[in-house]
């Protein structure tokens, strides 16, 4: 795991290296300080970010007032402020996660329904659909800890992602390169061949792969009954559970400031009704606390309401 520079690359510009500032020096500053303290501390960190990038909170705004039109103005607001803070503590989160030890569950990481995964049939790939909701993070790290090995599903975070600037690239693959340390399982992304992820299946592994996915060139989606509206996710986790026999069960973290509630939830046997039972449960964690999904952004992408 390579360790990254105090200080910014040259040949960043301003921005990026306002960026790097803002992760390298002020977060990861933070996580010098014990726990407790940095996390209390970090909301400050938060408001300067919201006040940065005015644009994206824009959009994020729109996104919650489209999904809600009947609630009051200052709602969107005081959702996405909300956001903004819990976002902070989960960037914390990763430089805390190498500190994290099996004494943390129950204390700062609550797990629910672990014994769920025990169940699996041997031999048998589990295939744990989350949503971008919550500090995802903390659900493989809960696991690990627990004696599980969970792999993930994600992104490509280095050069082959044209989306991604310099510094996010470098932050993303410290992040996944933690996160994996702790979950001990098989980092697989987008861009590989899909056989790994069937060959993980037939070994019997648990892959984490995110549901709520703005896939925009996907030939083929899902669509469910979500917020008053219509969400549209990619058919590829119903596929691999087709293809491959393998279970589907549904995953979530919940943020509680300091602390962090990690689930697991059991759904239906067959692949359509665990796969639509999967959004549903979602759904029920968006309705429950709106502040907590990272979707609202880029919502027209994935959701669109009645008429």
């Amino acid at each position: 795991m390579k360790a990254i520079p105090l200080f910014p690359p040259s040949q960043l510009n301003a921005d990026l290296k306002e960026i790097w500032r803002q992760y390298f020096i002020t977060f990861r500053g933070l996580s010098l300080l014990p726990p407790g303290m940095a996390y209390r501390l970090v909301q400050r960190a938060a408001r300067e970010k919201y006040c940065r990038e005015q644009s994206w909170v824009e959009k994020m705004i729109a996104g919650v007032s489209l999904a809600y039109p009947d609630a009051p103005a200052s709602f969107a607001t005081e959702m996405v402020k909300a956001h903004y803070d819990m976002a902070a503590r989960e960037i914390l989160d990763v430089f805390y996660l190498s500190r994290l030890r099996r004494r943390d569950l129950g204390r700062t990481l609550i797990p629910c329904g672990f014994d769920t995964l025990s169940k699996t049939q041997p031999g048998r790939g589990t295939i744990i659909a989350m949503g971008h909701y919550g500090r995802p993070i903390m659900l493989s790290t809960a696991l690990g800890l627990s004696g599980f090995k969970i792999g993930m599903l994600s992104q490509a975070v280095d050069a082959r992602n044209s989306g991604l600037n310099p510094v996010m690239q470098i932050y993303l693959q410290y992040k996944m390169e933690r996160t994996i340390s702790q979950a001990g399982g098989t980092w697989l992304t987008t861009l590989d061949s899909p056989r790994l992820l069937y060959a993980a299946m037939e070994r019997g592994e648990s892959i984490i792969i995110m549901l709520d996915v703005p896939k925009v060139d996907a030939k083929k989606r899902i669509e469910a009954e979500f917020l008053g509206g219509t969400l549209s996710v990619p058919v590829g986790i119903l596929r691999l559970l087709q293809k491959t026999g393998a279970r589907l069960v549904y995953g979530v973290t919940i943020d509680h400031g300091r602390v962090v509630g990690a689930e697991i939830r059991s759904l239906p046997e067959k692949p359509e009704q665990a796969m639509a039972a999967a959004i549903q449960e979602l759904h029920k964690d968006v309705r429950a606390n709106p502040w907590q999904w990272w979707q609202w952004g880029q919502l027209d992408l994935l959701w669109k309401p009645h008429g």
